[in-house]
């Protein structure tokens, strides 16, 4: 029995994992830190505060604060997971004051379980820890107020700001491949570009969702955009989407993450002229949209520097991001979403300048790490923008 309690949480991490796996934007093998990192510091520092209070209110100098603190540390982790990021799960449209309840569960979870460990022997240290409820409660409260308002302040993104529009003549294929195209019914402006490599149309504008006034930051979670570009009418035009891949082996996806485009996972090498780059299929075809025109069509850099005789390294090169935004504008750099779905039940390919391919929770409670929705349009659409109008237009 006395080894009862370590199953038991062991046991709940595991369970907790996979749920928070789902919720959390961007849990790929290589963007998994970051979005844990940032709970597992919050974690420990709600450890250290709890630790300290707990010392200075029983003024237990014979306390086994390592003990302690790993007990609280593991308490803390599992609590975070099973109350601020399951918890949500269970709602379509997580009601607002959720976020007070899985707060307060938070605190009696590591009350009663800290209580209750005054007989768990940790690192085959016979003694325990000589804790009750009366004398937990204060401290859990009082760490967890304020390393919730840590967590708040690391969990929250800085704003994504707008990349100015820069069109660097000669980087990528876009001044070749890239058609302008008119969806107003006036020539001297351009709405859209049509890809000549891809058979598609993007719009010109790669937050359109704010733009347009659909949503304050253009950020919406997977079912939210799907819905928003598929019911588009821009000036008569219908059938819009977001971006699509499909596996390079053109049977499944998988893979764990490289840097050389070898698995379905990670970043890829860039080109200028179009004849490799990003993620392509055995004939030599692309087979994601979003970044062929990342890799490609603005022949932009990713994190790490590809190496197909060391694919999985992890070695950084300067200059990456979206340094080319080529002729369009308002490109976010963060997370873009795919129409493509993925396994697990419930997840989604997702874009990220930074990290390349990951997955995206589908059912994510919509919030502030939501990525954004560039709608593309299959086929050639609009009317073409004479070319005396273009030039201007691609360096403002």
């Amino acid at each position: 029995m006395k080894y009862l309690l370590s199953v038991i949480l062991i046991v709940l991490v595991f369970t907790a994992i996979p749920q928070a796996y789902a919720n959390i934007p961007f849990m790929s093998p290589m963007g998994l830190g970051f979005y844990i990192l940032p709970i597992i510091l919050t974690a420990i520092f709600a450890m250290i505060i709890e630790v300290i209070i707990i010392v200075i209110l029983l003024r237990k100098k014979s306390l086994y604060l390592f003990r302690t603190a790993i007990l609280l540390f593991l308490i803390n982790v599992i609590s975070f997971f099973l109350f601020l990021i399951v918890l949500p799960l269970f709602f379509e449209e997580p009601p607002s004051y959720l976020i007070v309840v899985s707060e307060a569960l938070v605190v009696f979870f590591e009350t009663y379980v800290l209580s209750k460990a005054t007989h768990l022997t940790i690192l085959r240290k016979p003694q325990g820890l000589p804790l009750t409820i009366k004398g937990v409660f204060l401290p859990v409260l009082i760490g967890n107020i304020v390393s919730g308002l840590l967590g708040v302040f690391l969990l929250m993104p800085a704003p994504t700001p707008t990349l100015p529009a820069v069109g660097i003549s000669g980087q990528g294929t876009w001044e070749t491949t890239l058609e302008a195209r008119d969806l107003d019914g006036d020539v001297t402006t351009i709405e859209a570009y049509y890809d000549k490599t891809l058979d598609i149309t993007w719009l010109a504008d790669a937050n359109y969702a704010k733009t347009s006034g659909h949503d304050h930051d253009g950020r919406m979670n997977w079912h939210e955009s799907t819905a928003w570009v598929a019911s588009l009418n821009i000036n008569g035009i219908t059938g819009w989407r977001l971006p699509k891949m499909s596996p390079i082996n053109g049977i499944e996806f998988g893979g764990w993450s490289s840097c050389a485009a070898t698995t379905d996972f990670g970043t890829a090498p860039t080109t200028t002229d179009g004849t490799d780059g990003g993620w392509r299929d055995s004939a030599g075809n692309p087979v994601h949209e979003m970044c062929h025109m990342y890799y490609v069509t603005l022949a932009n850099l990713g994190l790490l520097k590809p190496d197909k005789n060391d694919p999985s390294g992890y070695s950084k090169q300067l200059g990456s991001g979206y340094k080319n935004t080529g002729p369009f504008k308002n490109l976010q750099p963060s997370f873009y979403l795919t129409s493509t779905e993925a396994e697990p039940t419930g997840m989604a390919y997702i874009f990220h300048d930074y990290g390349g391919i990951g997955l995206y929770g589908k059912d994510s409670t919509p919030g502030m790490n939501d990525p954004f929705a560039w709608p593309v349009h299959d086929g050639d659409v609009g009317t073409a923008v004479p070319r005396a109008n273009v030039l201007p237009r691609t360096l403002e």
